[in-house]
């Protein structure tokens, strides 16, 4: 499961396409959220038009990062990831809708989940 969350964030973090939205990497993403808690981001590359192919979307795809809990080991996180890709026409549905996923993944700033998962005591 590690595995394939971390797999998930280096696709993310493969991310660069063209748009008129500014668009970031998801390893930055995920610092941001470590460190404030949370953060919010356009996606481009391989991720986005893997997305965009399976929901024969047009739109783009978005990530919000928000920060569940610290860890006790420094710069690591339990994080909800959240994805919405615009103008997305799954089979079955007639009009384009923004459509959502969500995962959590256990990670630090350097993209390696977190040896010790010991919650920090506030």
């Amino acid at each position: 499961m590690k595995r394939r969350l971390i797999a998930l964030l280096a696709a993310v973090s493969a991310a660069a396409g063209a748009g008129d939205e500014p668009q970031q990497e998801a390893p930055h993403v995920v610092r941001q959220a470590i460190a404030d808690g949370h953060a919010k981001a356009t996606i481009g590359g391989p991720l986005a038009e893997e997305s965009r192919r399976r929901l024969n979307a047009t739109g783009t795809l978005h990530l919000s990062v928000q920060r569940i809990y610290l860890f006790d080991q420094a710069n690591c996180a339990r994080l909800q990831l959240d994805f919405t890709q615009y103008d997305a026409l799954p089979p079955g549905t007639t009009q384009p809708a923004p459509y959502t996923w969500s995962t959590q993944m256990s990670v630090c700033a350097d993209g390696h989940p977190p040896a010790n998962t010991a919650r920090r005591r506030k």
